[in-house]
C-alpha cells in the first residue's frame, strides 16, 4: 500500500449508521468515532438536575467532505478491528487500495457521497405584485 495508510469513511448520512470507535484515540481516553463528530446544538434539551440550567445533549454527526476520510496506519495495533469493520460493512473503504486491502468491492460513488451539498441555484426574483384593487369603486 502506497504509504502504509488505510482510509476509512462511516457508513450512513444525517440519518445515523453504525458508530465505529476510533480505537486509538479511545485507547488515549478520548471518545471519538470514525467520520463522525461531537456537535453539542443538535441533540434534545434537557434541565440539568443539578443547576437547573437548561442543556441540551451532544450527539455524534457524519462529517462531510474532506473529514470525512479518516486515514489510519496500516500496521497499527487496531487494523485488524478496522479491518473486521469494513468486511461486515460498517465503514467504507475511502480508496481503491484500501478497499483491495480489506478484500472487498470498491465503489468510487462513495466519494460523490460525501461531497459537501452544492448551494442552492439562485432564485430568480419574484415578479411584482399588482396592488389589490380597492373596497371603493370611483364613480
Amino acid at each position: 500500500m502506497a504509504g502504509d495508510k488505510i482510509v476509512l469513511v462511516a457508513k450512513g448520512g444525517p440519518g445515523g449508521g453504525p458508530m465505529v470507535p476510533d480505537y486509538e484515540a479511545q485507547s488515549a481516553g478520548v471518545r471519538r468515532f470514525i467520520g463522525r463528530r461531537l456537535d453539542r446544538s443538535q441533540g434534545k434539551p434537557f434541565v440539568d438536575p443539578e443547576t437547573k440550567e437548561p442543556r441540551r445533549h451532544a450527539v455524534f454527526v457524519p462529517h462531510a467532505g474532506d473529514e470525512a476520510f479518516v486515514k489510519k496506519d496500516v500496521n497499527s495495533q487496531f487494523a485488524m478491528e478496522y479491518l473486521v469493520h469494513l468486511r461486515h460493512g460498517d465503514l467504507l473503504p475511502g480508496d481503491e487500495e484500501t478497499a483491495r486491502w480489506a478484500g472487498v468491492k470498491w465503489d468510487p460513488t462513495v466519494l460523490e457521497m460525501l461531497a459537501p451539498p452544492a448551494p442552492p441555484p439562485p432564485q430568480a426574483p419574484s415578479p411584482p405584485v399588482p396592488p389589490a384593487p380597492s373596497a371603493k369603486k370611483d364613480k
